[in-house]
């Protein structure tokens, strides 16, 4: 059995297009223009209803033959020359026809092929925390190390390895401790970045009192385990070829290298710190504004100092990508017309061949339209490399994205049990979840929105990756997601420091654990104005693939920011509360809405569930129907928690409940409409109406 195994339909019918372009190509004997190859392949191997639709005017069987092509390409078994059209096979591709003479058996060799080469590319360190970045990006969540533990494994200094984690926050920098398990940041006497990292090992369950416990520490021969099978992090890049209005990827392709302009600038490298790119940069275009002043900033420090050989990297020319691996450090060249100073080189696939941007699929095609010159596309690497190797990138994305769902539920037994309200409403709200992935719950006060939102989240994504905020009228965006607020310095200076919201905490760690469902739920949604908190958030509530600029920050990765599809939003709303007039249609769209109502049969067994189990009088529950029965309008009837408690099991304790509860909230409903609400909705009246003797209100049912 081949390492692929049997192969999926798709693979197989990609088998069976490799297999006859190379058998053509051998055929042939000589160069082969690529529309003979696309008419031979058509003509033996008819495409499909489905792979006869178009895409932007081209047969999506086109598209696939083409990039099931690529694989051969990059293993060295075809050439190409992508201007004239010429496809030709190597003496390497004859040999492997002559020892693979099946398709299963050509196309396993091909895939295991470029997989070994991507691994031997992201194996490449090519700059100086490759491994540190790899070894702490994969210590387990909910566990730490410490700083001379990861010199020994490394043998990066404890102090450099300090100011690279501070600097440049690989993925996992705040499980690395000091030596007894005390916070990292309070060396550096920054309160923020302090709380930062608390908070972080704290949603993993790292609580600090004052130091991490020791039995949650990675001894160093665990990290030397880690460390066996680290790889240089894999990393995918955007950079595009237009420099002042004109396109240089026709000379990136020739030539084989990728570029930045710097005109303005001389002597970069990738040693420099920030400061001193951010010198430079100042120095040297002192006629552009702050915001394109940080920009180029970022792009020229993601160029020299977090790019590394072995990452990919993809070209944008007008409307079409090409896609290499950089095989080199930064290097300064004297370029013509000063477009291309920075260069990496790069071994481009199939040089001159490339692929129209809309051919692509949704998640990466988003990302295309980040107005950067330089992108960072590292958490879809997978499926980019599936697509250098003719994998399935056009039927379905990898499960490895960012941006695949993950699937949830169904709910567990137990917690069926525990929260009484019964699977079918259950299963309906994870069911929402995964659909949408935004879910309010509505209705009347009382009828356990918020507790059951948290309780399903819990059981869903565990308590550690739950977080609940409640929205009120002066909440806003800086509140939510991120903003500037002051802080205090060891020097007893105050400054401004950008802070995250419990939102943005939310996303960052969602996407530090893709594979991990995690939970934000907004109690009282509806009383914020939410085209103020969610801002251009709201966009990324609908279109998860596609990516935005922020208000205030871009992160390490350039301003374009998506939002991870392992994150969910539950809303709870009381519609009792008549400021859910300002839920507009545009955040109505965006969430699937779900009702708890106490018309429901399922929230009147509810009540009537948890005075059995607690062995307490059954007829509060009937108390709690005749009441609402009496309520004209729907969305101020009553839900049952106000009488889940255990005072509802006295007399005493149940006429504390509607003295103090239930009858000052129904006062306020008829303020003003000359309604007594005492003798409408009082105890008396009610078990007038039942015909309930109060003798028997007391016996307890068997």
């Amino acid at each position: 059995m081949s390492e692929l195994g049997d192969l999926s339909p798709t693979n197989a019918r990609r088998a069976d297009v490799v297999y006859e372009i190379m058998k053509y190509l051998n055929d042939a004997g000589g160069p082969v223009h690529v529309q003979d190859v696309l008419q031979q392949v058509m003509q033996v191997l008819p495409p499909s209803p489905a792979e006869s639709q178009l895409i932007n005017g081209r047969k999506k069987y086109d598209i696939f033959i083409r990039w099931a092509s690529s694989g051969l390409s990059r293993v060295g078994w075809i050439s190409k020359s992508g201007a004239q059209g010429i496809w030709k096979v190597t003496p390497a591709g004859v040999e492997a026809l002559k020892s693979l003479t099946n398709p299963h058996a050509l196309y396993t060799q091909m895939r295991q092929e470029t997989r070994r080469e991507s691994a031997e590319q992201s194996g490449s360190i090519g700059g100086a925390w490759g491994v540190v970045d790899g070894v702490v990006g994969r210590i387990p969540s909910g566990r730490w190390i410490t700083f001379a533990d990861l010199e020994a494994v490394t043998g990066k200094s404890a102090g450099a390895t300090g100011v690279h984690m501070w600097n440049d926050k690989p993925t996992g920098w705040y499980r690395v401790l000091r030596i007894g398990g005390v916070l990292s940041a309070d060396a550096y006497g920054e309160e923020t970045r302090a709380v930062e990292q608390r908070e972080l090992l704290e949603r993993e369950g790292i609580s600090l009192d004052p130091r991490a416990p020791e039995h949650l520490k990675l001894g160093e021969s665990e990290i030397r385990e880690i460390a066996l099978n680290v790889k240089s992090p894999p990393r995918a890049w955007l950079v595009r070829s237009a420099v002042r209005g004109f396109d240089i990827l026709p000379t990136w392709l020739a030539e084989g290298f990728v570029s930045l302009p710097a005109s303005q600038l001389t002597g970069l490298t990738p040693e420099m710190s920030d400061d001193e790119i951010h010198g430079a940069v100042d120095s040297g275009y002192e006629n552009l504004g702050y915001s394109q002043k940080e920009t180029k900033f970022k792009e020229l420090r993601a160029f020299l100092k977090r790019m590394r050989p072995g990452n990919l990297v993809l070209a944008i020319g007008g409307d079409r990508i090409s896609v290499g691996v950089i095989t080199s450090d930064a290097k300064w060249h004297d370029s013509d017309g000063e477009r291309s100073n920075i260069r990496r080189d790069v071994a481009w696939d199939s040089a001159g061949e490339s692929v129209a941007i809309d051919d692509l699929p949704e998640s990466l095609k988003g990302r295309m339209r980040a107005s950067e010159d330089v992108v960072d596309l590292s958490d879809l690497h997978s499926l980019i490399d599936e697509m250098r190797g003719g994998g399935d990138w056009l039927e379905e994305e990898t499960s490895t994205s960012s941006l695949t769902p993950i699937h949830l539920g169904p709910m567990d037994s137990k917690t069926v049990e525990k929260l009484l309200i019964g699977d079918v409403w259950l299963n309906e709200f994870v069911q929402l979840l995964n659909d949408r992935r935004q879910v309010i719950l509505y209705g009347p006060p009382g009828t356990g929105k918020t507790f059951l939102a948290q309780e399903v989240a819990e059981a869903l994504g565990g308590k550690e990756r739950v977080t609940l905020v409640q929205f009120h009228p002066s909440y806003a965006y800086e509140d939510f997601f991120e903003g500037y607020r002051p802080a205090g310095s060891t020097s007893g200076g105050v400054s401004l420091q950008l802070a995250p919201g419990p939102f943005r905490k939310v996303v960052d760690a969602a996407r530090a654990n893709p594979t991990e469902p995690f939970f934000l739920i907004v109690d009282e949604i509806n009383r914020a104005n939410l085209a103020k908190v969610f801002g251009e958030l709201y966009f990324l509530l609908e279109y998860r693939d596609r990516s935005i600029d922020l208000l205030y920050s871009s992160g390490d990765s350039g301003s374009a920011f998506s939002l991870p599809a392992n994150v969910y939003l539950i809303g709870t709303m009381n519609t009792a509360d008549r400021s859910i007039a300002l839920v507009d249609s545009a955040m109505r769209r965006r969430f699937g809405f779900l009702s708890l109502h106490p018309e429901d049969e399922k929230l009147d067994e509810v009540l009537r569930a948890w005075l059995r189990m607690r062995e307490l009088p059954l007829d509060r529950a009937d108390l709690l129907v005749e009441l609402n029965r009496r309520i004209d309008d729907k969305d101020f009837k009553l839900g049952p928690s106000y009488l889940m408690s255990a005072s509802v099991g006295t007399e005493e304790g149940l006429e504390r409940i509607w003295r103090s509860s239930i009858i000052p909230l129904l006062e306020e409903y008829h303020a003003g409409d000359g309604i007594d609400a005492r003798s409408r909705y009082g105890l008396s009246s009610l078990r007038t109406s039942l015909a309930v003797m109060p003798e028997a209100e007391t016996d307890i049912p068997e």
